[in-house]
């Protein structure tokens, strides 16, 4: 995974009054675990940003229920809308206060690439690639600098060229 990928991954929009939210593209949908719509943009469907929504500071519900699966117009209905009419944002979900930092990207990186080794490779992962995973955790977790770690891992990872 990219840190492009890991940003994308954990960005998500606080909906305020929707009227920068577009429906069918961004993943605002908390309730959701993909933070996205299940339901297709219906084809004669004019609807665009979340405002269009809203009526009166309230969602509209029969609306809602029109044009999208129970499941999504459910989880639409439990977003809180704003009642001063501030405009909505984004946030990064891997950080308690929404921030990203390049720290946290490649922890979710990490994370990620290890969970997709892991599914790929039930059982049939070889035993060399999940050692070097054990022992780059190990490595990771050490207090010594990341030049003395790299060049712990470069040397238990290939073999180093050497002059006979």
């Amino acid at each position: 995974m990219s840190s492009r990928e890991a940003l994308w991954w954990g960005v998500r929009r606080w909906i305020g009054n929707g009227k920068k939210t577009n429906i069918w593209n961004v993943q605002w949908i908390p309730n959701n675990h993909q933070w996205k719509l299940v339901t297709a943009k219906p084809q004669e469907c004019q609807l665009d940003k979340v405002t269009d929504l809203v009526s009166s500071y309230r969602w509209n519900k029969p609306l809602i229920f029109k044009t999208f699966s129970k499941e999504d117009a459910e989880n639409i209905l439990k977003i809180p809308i704003s009642i001063t009419g501030r405009d909505g944002n984004t946030f990064w979900i891997g950080n308690l206060n929404g921030e990203y930092t390049t720290q946290l990207g490649y922890k979710v990186a990490m994370d990620r690439r290890e969970e997709e080794t892991r599914k790929v490779g039930e059982g049939a992962e070889s035993s060399c690639s999940s050692l070097s995973q054990q022992v780059w955790k190990v490595l990771r977790s050490l207090n010594i600098s990341h030049k003395v770690k790299m060049f712990i891992w470069k040397g238990l990872s290939d073999p180093v060229p050497i002059n006979e």
